[in-house]
This record gives structure tokens, sequence and C-alpha cells, in this order.
């Protein structure tokens, strides 16, 4: 900002005084190249945004999602509980009450395991009407608690089901789901 600023203002009292033309246009010059890096910088970090966030609930995608819980897999000394939530008749809701209503209850699902995901745990739309919470800890207590937390959010919105499975050594990504 301050090297926009500066430019600007060089610019403007070169121009004001007329002072040489050319010495003017570097400066407008100078401008254009920071504010193209300032739009490049905008179209990076929303490219990454779109790489690894679900556009509708802005929850991680599934792919991010198989990142993280396979580094950790790989990492074996990191155990972890990997939580799967299946939504309860929600194609229903999609025939009876239309697409837009279902992409409300998914938008208020993903906002209710945001509130209730721990800082250190990372939340996902797996896909369709399923979602992945990932814990970094193997307690039953956080499971049931979590539970709990999302019952009380969501229950005038749609009932749903949650399978845990808690890592071990060797396990693979699709030994976790199969347990779940």
């Amino acid at each position: 900002t301050t090297v926009l600023l500066t430019i600007a203002c060089l610019s403007t009292a070169l121009y004001l005084n007329e002072i040489e033309g050319w010495l003017s246009a570097v400066c407008f010059a100078g401008i254009g190249v920071y504010l193209n890096g300032q739009v490049s910088l905008v179209i990076a970090r929303r490219s990454n945004q779109l790489a690894t966030r679900d556009m509708l609930t802005g929850l991680l995608n599934r792919n991010t999602m198989d990142s993280i819980a396979t580094e950790l897999l790989r990492t074996a000394n990191t155990p972890f509980t990997f939580i799967l939530m299946d939504l309860n008749r929600f194609k229903a809701v999609n025939d009876s009450q239309g697409h837009l209503k279902g992409d409300e209850i998914l938008v208020r699902v993903a906002r209710a395991l945001q509130e209730v995901t721990p800082d250190d745990g990372y939340a996902a739309r797996w896909g369709g009407d399923e979602f992945i919470i990932l814990l970094t800890d193997k307690h039953e207590t956080t499971v049931t608690n979590l539970e709990q937390k999302l019952r009380k959010k969501l229950h005038n919105v749609i009932g749903f089901e949650l399978g845990a499975s808690y890592s071990q050594p060797y396990d693979d990504l699709d030994t976790l789901v199969h347990r779940a």
C-alpha cells in the first residue's frame, strides 16, 4: 500500500508540474504493475480456495480431506478419530422440497460442523449428504460430546447418523471409512 501511494503521489506531482511525460508514464506503469500483482494475488487465493473447499458449504472438500487423513496415517505416531456423518432422508427433502431447500440444509449442517469441530480438527463435505470430521485425538467422549452438540444444533433441521473409527497403525483411508 505504501509503495502504491508513493507511486501515485509521485506520478501526480510529475503530471501536475508538467515534467517530462515519460517520467509520468513510468510512474503510471509502476502503478499498473502493482495493481496487476494484487489482482494476481487475489486470483491465486481464490483458485486455492476453489481447489481445497466445497463450493456450496465452504468446508474442506473430499480431496483435501483425503490428503490430510492420508498424511496423518502416514505418520503412524499421530492417532486421530475419523467420523463419518450421513444425513437421514436427504434425498426425500430434495425430491419433495426442491434442491434449493436441500442446499440450505447442507449449508446449515456445514455451519453446525464448523461450530462444533475443535480448532485442531477438520470438517469436510465428503460428497452429497455425507460429511467427515477428523479429530486429532482418540477419545470416545470427544465423539459423544461432538454428537450431542450437533444433535442440539440440527434437531429442527435434519436427522443424521454418525460412525466413528479410530486410527490404528497400518490403516489406510479405505479401512477407516469402512470401519466408520
